[in-house]
């Protein structure tokens, strides 16, 4: 059979079937790496690029702590300022874990985050005790990356600035979208 190939690297094959609810923590891996190849919002699927004055994009990212930093790889896809908005009052690992925002410059895509197997065995190589258990891979790594069938692209944040405010930060691109109609 023909292997699915973006960025040089295999990836899992999923069905692109739509509807159904919400199954926090799944994550579809043809719609991630359209969403962070596009800078697509996460939750409705719109594009974030001209939503705002300035150039940057927003993401949020679960889990108690202090703030996003530059240089930080993330396979988590961006998100508008009001999809956050609603995610950060609906989403229940956001309100357990807490959550991080910032607007960023500039993301390079990094690498691949999948299942990598042994070259000599071509048994699974256990992943990380992080929940998924995908291995995250540089595109540098290329004695890894050839043996990793990816899941989720991974991006690097440049030029990021921590936002604490999502309320004003999402009233700010309402009215800039009302302006623009």
């Amino acid at each position: 059979t023909e292997v699915e190939r973006h960025y040089g690297v295999p990836w899992m094959r999923m069905p692109a079937t739509r509807g159904g609810r919400p199954r926090h923590g799944l994550v579809h891996a043809l719609r991630q790496r359209q969403a962070m190849s596009r800078l697509l919002c996460q939750l409705c699927g719109g594009p974030t690029v001209g939503t705002r004055k300035d150039a940057r994009t927003l993401f949020l990212a679960a889990g108690a702590r202090q703030a996003l930093y530059a240089g930080e790889p993330t396979a988590s896809p961006p998100v508008h300022a009001v999809c956050a908005r609603l995610a950060v009052e609906h989403c229940p690992p956001l309100h357990r874990r807490g959550w991080a925002a910032a607007l960023v410059e500039r993301t390079p895509v990094w690498g691949v985050a999948g299942t990598v197997y042994d070259p000599l065995t071509l048994e699974r190589v256990p992943g990380p005790e992080d929940g998924e258990g995908l291995h995250r891979v540089a595109f540098t790594d290329t004695r890894r990356i050839r043996w990793t069938l990816a899941a989720r692209l991974v991006i690097t944040l440049e030029g990021v600035t921590p936002v604490t405010d999502l309320d004003a930060l999402a009233d700010e691109e309402t009215a800039m979208i009302r302006a623009m109609r």
